[in-house]
């Protein structure tokens, strides 16, 4: 079955109540500033929809030159705990969400600190790519988990992550940071949107995968 393109998720999602979203940018094009204007005017109205299970109660995407960044957090109905178990399931990784294609442990380094290759389809509306990438996984402490990207296996020439799990009154709160660089060309005027949108696609699924993974897990 053909994968429906990760705009979708924009049907029945909202900030937490009371929360705010952020889309911000830099260096940009007239073109690009439109559309950019276009998301927050779509933000503004999805926000009155019904909420997927993992709320945002922030969300930040910055295109600054060929860099991407997203901060985002999200409030979970998991325990730090189960929601840590799920993070480090190297091998359940690709269950969390449906464009994860392929993870497989290449290699560790020591108890906490793993290689791993992943296969991604990312889609913006009708727009798709399959991207591939090679990480270091290194767990700082428990619920601090950081990514660096081995540019030279993967279609990025720069990318980190850093997933935070904090103790929340209904569960637990997940701070999530990416900053990537592309390695293939993006087209101009809207593409730099699309990528944006990608990403926040990708942790908006990932976030609400790591939910549900954690119930199924619960005894």
């Amino acid at each position: 079955m053909r994968q429906k393109p990760l705009g979708d998720v924009h049907r029945g999602w909202r900030p937490a109540p009371g929360q705010t979203l952020t889309l911000t940018h830099r260096r940009i094009t007239t073109g690009f500033r439109y559309a950019s204007a276009t998301l927050r005017f779509v933000a503004t109205l999805i926000a009155f929809g019904t909420a997927h299970a993992a709320d945002i109660d922030r969300l930040e995407l910055v295109r600054d030159g060929r860099n991407y960044r997203l901060d985002a957090g999200f409030v979970l109905a998991a325990t730090p705990a189960a929601a840590w178990q799920v993070l480090t399931d190297y091998d359940g990784l690709s269950a969390l969400n449906p464009t994860i294609r392929k993870v497989q442990v290449l290699g560790a380094d020591g108890p906490t600190r793993h290689r791993l290759y992943a296969r991604v389809r990312l889609c913006a509306y009708v727009f798709c790519k399959t991207l591939e990438h090679v990480q270091w996984l290194t767990q700082r402490r428990e619920g601090l988990l950081e990514a660096e990207i081995d540019p030279a296996d993967s279609d990025f020439e720069y990318g980190t992550a850093r997933w935070e799990l904090t103790p929340a009154a209904t569960g637990s709160h997940l701070e999530l940071l990416v900053e990537v660089r592309p390695r293939f060309w993006v087209p101009p005027v809207v593409g730099p949107w699309l990528v944006r949108e990608a990403l926040r696609a990708q942790a908006q699924r990932t976030a609400e995968g790591v939910e549900r993974r954690a119930a199924e897990l619960r005894p």
